[in-house]
């Protein structure tokens, strides 16, 4: 057998029989309809590549400063926008709309647009001092992982918001409502047959899966039966998870029971098929994954087995299948970490089994990190130095986020990181019972993998996002709900039959601090009058506001209208289910308090708002502006110069001083004490008095500048806020007030050198505790990795007793 082009034929004879296998790795090109086997792996590459590009490009995944934070604080995060296949960053969402909801109402409390750099955006977000205790949602979005026809939604981080050190310890120390006996009872039993189905006579690997009426793992034990009689017993191996293995056999009858915990419910397998072909991965090592196909009835045929780690096929071998098979699939043609999807297709491209196996775990970033002192002292330096290196020990340049905060600050709810986000939430569907475990080194390789084996069997092929099937039923990239600018048209609200027709133009500008304009720039619309303001309006008006004015005939009154993103996706996630990996809560720890650990209380800066009756002020300078302007053409009254006067007939020549509301002014006087009107000069005049100006028609709303101005305002970027850290190397550390810094150090762009390596450096604060570091990350080829590091901050006394 003899191809052409760049692919590599490796012909093996198996032992069971005389069968020419063809193992074949290539690029994938475009294939015919020939039946030729071929012909055929060419076609089976292809429907999957070009099934795949329809789905989100991207992945977002959120990394937090901390996970608890005190109303009043900042919320700093980092958002790692990666291409949904090779995890390598993504360049071409340039906006992440970025909202925290408050999960107990679900109702936005900040919405704001940050800039992507890169595939990464740094930003922040302001905790208002009345904000309510309780468990909020960070959510992300961008126009290329937020699509319509997804049903879940997982690019989300939850926090906890506390008033104060004290509240964490009597949350955390609050008994979490746990199973009854009668919850464990009311159990969910499912079974996968591995594979997808039984058929007669094939020996079967029947994984299943217990959870109680909250979806929690529960610990089962149990007895097939056959037609009434004892064939086997089971036990669950892992968070409920467990398997089995037997023969099914056609017209047999099976059920199984559970003896513990007891229950009256009996559960029956699936359909057993009297013919048909079974897949089932007999073994795997270091370096390849052996599979076994076998075949009960029906004739001699070509079957075919495909291999792809997120919608990227990676090898497809072609056999002639009489009776049983054994294919050995070498991992090396996997590049990266990840679920792999081996399907196995009859002689005509139907697919009859599947499989989801785990590949390459150790293809990751190894982070450690190496303290200058283990013990620190208040307000002592310290030097952090990083080492990045991949599976074979050699440096990495990786973009990496950097935190360092109080150990009572940490979530422990929070089962998510960015290793199961990636490697396992966004790639299998449905919520994911403690998926740390599966990353943990703390637990033995071998019982990881063991589990990690039962989760996908146990979530079974079709659960897989870029199984075939999936990848089907998804729509084209067209049905993106929202995009890197925002959609807006003009439209004329009077003599609309004489109105101009066609392209019209808008004036965009965004003003300065004092007010004067910063960027221009001309928009021109469609022919019917549609726009959109781009990522680079919002980028150039970044930390304000962007002024669109259209450019038209007064008399027709043109105006703009503008979509409001958030509108659009939060109509959209509510047709969503929104996915949160849940945590093994009884291997987490009661926070208590050390009584040698000191917090200082905390010096919050309350955002001041200025507030007075009759006055409206505005932050925006521009629109005080417009503000002094309407004012001064509507307002009549003037103060006389230099007598200060209100409306003084003395020195009415010279009207260009206005009065303003709340200020006080002197006012002429009748006899009876009332204020003169314009006819004062016709009566007696007893004096002056001083007089509080105030006058309604000069309050105006900022919807009335704007209208008043044919003006449509639109935030920018939100601005770019750096992480405050002292330097007490140049500052005085005796200045009395108290360091009450529970994080100290935020840093989300350390990037690695050609050596893996990086140095920084932070002071800290006066709580004296233990702190814990945390290290995310990727690198420019997809690779994912984190660390952590752990160390105490004590008074100089009790270092010298520790010594």
């Amino acid at each position: 057998m003899s191809l052409t082009g760049s692919k590599t034929i490796f012909k093996l004879k198996w032992k069971y029989s005389i069968v020419f296998f063809v193992l074949i790795f290539f690029n994938l090109t475009t294939f015919s309809q020939s039946k030729n086997p071929i012909s055929n792996l060419d076609n089976l590459a292809e429907q999957l590549h070009t099934k795949a590009k329809k789905i989100p490009l991207e992945n977002v995944y959120l990394q937090t400063s901390k996970g608890i934070y005190e109303s009043g604080e900042d919320l700093w995060f980092r958002a790692y926008i990666l291409d949904a296949q090779s995890f390598i960053p993504a360049v071409k969402s340039q906006t992440l709309y970025l909202q925290l909801i408050n999960e107990n109402n679900k109702k936005p409390i900040w919405q704001e647009q940050y800039e992507i750099n890169n595939g990464f955006t740094n930003g922040q977000v302001y905790l208002l001092d009345s904000l309510a205790e309780g468990e909020y949602m960070l959510q992300a979005f961008t126009a290329n992982s937020f699509y319509a026809d997804s049903n879940e939604f997982k690019a989300l981080r939850k926090v906890q918001v506390v008033k104060d050190y004290k509240s964490i310890i009597t949350s955390s120390n609050t008994v979490t409502a746990k199973s009854t006996e009668q919850d464990k009872k009311n159990i969910q039993f499912s079974v996968f047959p591995e594979g997808g189905k039984l058929v007669n006579g094939l020996p079967t690997r029947l994984s299943f899966k217990a959870v109680d009426s909250f979806g929690k793992p529960v610990k089962v034990s149990g007895i097939l039966f056959q037609d009434g009689k004892a064939l086997q017993k089971f036990k669950s191996e892992h968070a409920g998870m467990g398997s089995l293995d037997f023969s099914p056999i056609a017209g047999k009858q099976y059920q199984i029971r559970l003896t513990e915990p007891a229950t009256d419910s009996i559960f029956s397998l699936p359909k057993i098929h009297t013919e048909g072909i079974s897949l089932s991965l007999m073994s795997r090592d270091s370096s390849r994954l052996v599979f076994v196909v076998k075949r009960t009835g029906g004739t001699k045929g070509m079957v075919y087995l495909r291999g792809q780690l997120r919608g990227q096929t990676s090898c497809i071998a072609s056999a002639l299948l009489d009776k049983e098979l054994v294919v050995k699939i070498p991992l090396k043609e996997f590049s990266q970490q990840g679920i792999a999807e081996f399907t196995l297709f009859d002689e005509n491209l139907l697919p009859v089994a599947e499989r989801l196996a785990y590949v390459h775990p150790q293809k990751k970033l190894y982070i450690s990190t190496q303290l200058s002192k283990q013990q620190l002292n208040l307000r002592e330096k310290a030097e952090l130095k990083i080492k990045v290196l991949d599976e074979e020990g050699q440096p990495v340049v990786a973009h990496l986020g950097v935190s360092i905060f109080d150990k009572l600050y940490e979530n422990q709810k929070d089962a998510k990181n960015i290793l199961n986000h990636y490697y396992l939430s966004e790639q299998l569907k449905g919520r994911i019972y403690d998926p740390t475990y599966y990353f943990d080194e703390k637990h033995l390789l071998e019982d990881r993998e063991q589990a990690l084996d039962l989760l996908l069997l146990t979530q079974g092929w079709r659960n897989y996002v870029w199984s075939e099937d999936n990848l089907a039923k998804s729509k084209s990239a067209d049905q993106q709900l929202i995009s890197d600018g925002i959609a807006g048209e003009v439209h004329f609200t009077k003599k609309l039959k004489q109105a101009p027709k066609g392209i019209q133009f808008i004036q965009a500008f965004s003003p300065d601090e004092k007010g004067a304009s910063k960027y221009s720039s001309l928009i021109k619309t469609d022919s019917t009058g549609k726009f959109v303001v781009t990522s680079q309006d919002f980028k150039a008006s970044q930390g304000g506001y962007l002024y669109l004015k259209p450019i038209s005939v007064a008399n027709f009154e043109p105006r703009i209208s503008l979509d409001t993103p958030f509108a659009i996706i939060n109509k959209a996630i509510q047709k969503k289910e929104i996915i949160y990996p849940s945590t093994a809560t009884h291997e987490k720890e009661k926070k208590v308090l050390n009584q040698n650990d000191v917090r200082p209380s905390s010096v919050k800066l309350n955002e001041v708002v200025v507030k007075a009756k009759g006055i409206s002020i505005f932050r925006d300078k521009y629109l005080g502006k417009l503000d002094s302007l309407a004012k001064a053409e509507v307002n009549t009254d003037f103060v006389g110069v230099p007598c200060n006067v209100l409306n003084c007939f003395q020195h009415k020549e010279d009207r260009s001083k206005k009065p303003i509301n709340g200020e006080t002014y002197y006012v002429h006087l009748g006899k009876n004490k009332e204020i003169l009107g314009a006819d004062y000069l016709n009566n007696f005049w007893y004096g002056t008095s001083s007089y509080l100006y105030s006058n309604p028609n000069l309050i105006f709303t900022e919807k009335e500048l704007l209208m008043r101005n044919n003006l449509t305002k639109q935030k920018g970027y939100y601005a770019e806020k750096e992480f405050y850290q002292p330097n007490y190397d140049k500052e005085p550390a005796g200045d009395g007030l108290p360091d009450a810094r529970n994080t100290l150090l935020w840093a989300p762009e350390v990037i690695t050198d050609k050596n893996g390596e990086a140095t920084i450096s932070f002071f800290c604060s006066d709580i004296n505790t233990a702190f814990l570091g945390k290290i995310e990350g990727v690198s420019g080829d997809g690779l994912l990795g984190m660390g952590g590091f752990e160390f105490g901050v004590l008074k100089q006394e009790r270092l010298k007793e520790n010594r």
